[in-house]
């Protein structure tokens, strides 16, 4: 998914056989060890070329549109406020730009509408 669109990831993090991912993730019981699959990835020269913004008199050297995304996988059978409080601010302390929080259940309520006031972060 993010090479696909357009994030530098090394070829052994994307082909990787199931044995060896068993191996890497999974517990004694055979069961995903979600804290080991987070992921951090840049985007690529090409990716920042296409979400460059034009250079202006009061922003002669303006920031890429995008930057580093971070890939988080919960384990929790609930994800409310306390998660993705802590996800937004682990995102926010690394300086990524984005991320995602691949939960097993789906976040409540409250902890959706939090999201939506941690501009310019983008987090889904």
């Amino acid at each position: 998914m993010c090479v696909d669109r357009g994030y530098e990831l090394l070829e052994s993090e994307v082909n990787i056989s199931l044995d060896e991912f068993r191996e890497k993730y999974a517990d004694s019981n055979g069961f995903p060890q979600r804290a080991l699959m987070g992921i951090t990835a840049r985007p690529t020269d090409l990716m920042l070329q296409k979400h460059a913004i034009a250079p202006t008199p009061q922003n002669p050297n303006p920031k890429p549109a995008i930057g580093t995304i971070h890939i988080e996988f919960n384990g929790d059978d609930q994800v409310g406020m306390k998660q993705t409080k802590s996800f937004v601010q682990a995102c926010a302390a690394q300086g990524w730009d984005n991320g995602i929080m691949v939960c097993r259940a789906a976040p409540s309520g409250a902890a959706l509408k939090s999201l939506q006031s941690v501009l310019p972060l983008i987090i889904e």
